[in-house]
């Protein structure tokens, strides 16, 4: 399994959905990244605990657990990986190794489209951060700006009628 050091995922934590959100694990095919070869690897994380691992067409069984505190275990292939949650949304899916500073990638297989981890990087940047660091406008909370809106009409009508007093 192919792992890289990326520097943006720490970064993105406050954007990322929750491991323990399982409907979206279990819901999508995720293709792992693997830039050194052509070969595709798919994961599917069934409902029902069972890990289906797709090399290039040849199948291997395994499972998968959610451990609770952000971390999942990988078997497959007589193999055990404990993972921490690194980042996770609709198209990316980025793993740690525990104890580790590499990060496994899946992406949506609906995205080929990110195939690289320069891709990875630009939309993740271009989703999340603008070029000074400031959330762009799809990151945005609009509830609390309706909210601080709101309380400041409140605030001008208060003061209007005072003045009219």
């Amino acid at each position: 399994m192919q792992t890289y050091f990326l520097n943006i995922i720490p970064s993105l934590a406050r954007f990322s959905k929750k491991l323990d959100d399982i409907t979206l694990l279990t819901s999508k095919h995720w293709v792992i990244l693997n830039e050194s070869t052509q070969s595709k690897s798919t994961y599917i994380f069934r409902n029902n605990k069972e890990l289906i691992v797709s090399e290039n067409g040849i199948v291997v069984h395994g499972t998968w657990d959610y451990l609770g505190f952000n971390k999942i275990l990988l078997r497959f292939n007589d193999n055990s990986f404990l993972f921490q949650h690194g980042f996770l949304e609709n198209d990316i899916l980025a793993l740690q190794l525990d104890g580790m500073n590499k990060y496994a990638i899946f992406i949506n297989e609906g995205r080929s489209d990110l195939n690289t981890l320069k891709k990875i990087d630009t939309h993740l940047n271009r989703k999340y951060l603008s070029s000074n660091g400031v959330p762009s406008d799809e990151s945005i909370d609009w509830s609390y700006v309706v909210v601080g809106i709101f309380i400041l009409i409140m605030i001008w009508a208060y003061i209007a009628h005072k003045a009219s007093i």
